[in-house]
């Protein structure tokens, strides 16, 4: 995985506001399944999080949004473009290594904790089932000045179903006393 911690973040200003918060939340809780967890990047405040337990290492990414409350539907990142559309690559969602996509969902106040494994095969196996009529689209986004990511927007309740989605309501988290309290979206 390639580390892009020295790189501007995707978002600033006030989605940063919403953004920085849900990542505490999510170390948090990673810390209520794990013996350690380590964010990665050289700055120590990323997305990203090496976790161990009972030598297992397992790579897990953290996400805030804002859009989930709305669609219903989870960003599975499928691939990447660059370098003005010369250069692709295999995005989270399909990258090995990850074992566990967590989203902080701020309008819900929940983290919805997704195994990677079996997002992936209840994905596939969904669309296999329903064919051409499935009804997940791949749409693109613009994440950063020079990427653009395609992902599938993926229904709750398709993860819910298949067993691989988890919610957990912030409430229920031992936080530490500096992790501010978000209030919920409208």
């Amino acid at each position: 995985m390639k580390d892009r911690s020295k790189e501007p973040r995707s978002y600033a200003g006030g989605l940063m506001r919403v953004g920085e918060p849900g990542e505490r939340y999510i170390q948090a809780y990673l810390q209520t399944e794990y013996d350690r967890v380590e964010p990665l990047g050289h700055e120590k405040q990323r997305r990203d999080y090496r976790c161990f337990k009972e030598g297992a290492v397992h790579l897990n990414e953290g996400k805030t949004d804002t859009v989930i409350a709305q669609t219903r539907r989870i960003p599975w990142e499928a691939f990447r473009l660059e370098e003005n559309g010369q250069r692709a690559y295999i995005a989270w969602g399909y990258e090995r290594q990850i074992f566990r996509v967590l989203f902080f969902v701020p309008q819900w106040m929940e983290i919805l904790d997704v195994k990677a494994d079996e997002a992936r095969i209840a994905l596939f196996r969904h669309i296999m089932s329903k064919g051409r009529q499935h009804e997940i689209p791949v749409l693109p986004t613009i994440t950063d000045k020079d990427r653009l990511t395609f992902f599938f927007a993926v229904p709750i309740q398709v993860l819910e179903e298949a067993g691989a989605l988890r919610r957990v309501r912030i409430a229920e988290l031992p936080l530490a006393p500096e992790l501010p309290r978000q209030k919920p979206l409208l």
